[in-house]
């Protein structure tokens, strides 16, 4: 897969295989809140995984990331934009979703993009 990055934060993917496909992922970071473990972190991440991202046929790829400082991202690749915002909208009502936001941290309201970054991903490998 190749990547490139949109202003709005989203990276996109192209396939090579014997379909072309486009794929995006949103990157929000985020710190864990006062007195949450990276243990319960991955515990309620592998809930959410188990309960809402397997049934959601749309989501490409999910990886959970820790910057040396700290600070945690989750990325989610989606097979299109429109995708996305499927899985977002059911996010709202998924309890497994809550569950795993209500670990981190407020985000900094200084911060206008709060806490979603963008990339450009100048290669990939497989």
């Amino acid at each position: 897969m190749t990547f490139s990055v949109t202003v709005s934060g989203y990276v996109k993917a192209r396939r090579f295989h014997s379909y072309e496909a486009s794929a995006l992922c949103p990157a929000r970071a985020f710190r864990l809140a006062e007195g949450v473990t990276e243990a319960q972190l991955l515990e309620r991440s592998a809930s959410f995984q188990e309960h809402f991202v397997r049934s959601q046929p749309s989501i490409v790829r999910r990886v959970l990331v820790k910057a040396e400082q700290g600070g945690y991202a989750d990325l989610v690749f989606f097979e299109s934009k429109e995708a996305a915002g499927r899985v977002m909208a059911a996010e709202a009502t998924s309890e497994h979703f809550h569950a795993l936001l209500a670990l981190a941290a407020p985000p900094d309201p200084s911060r206008p993009d709060g806490g979603l970054l963008a990339f450009d991903v100048v290669a990939s490998y497989e």
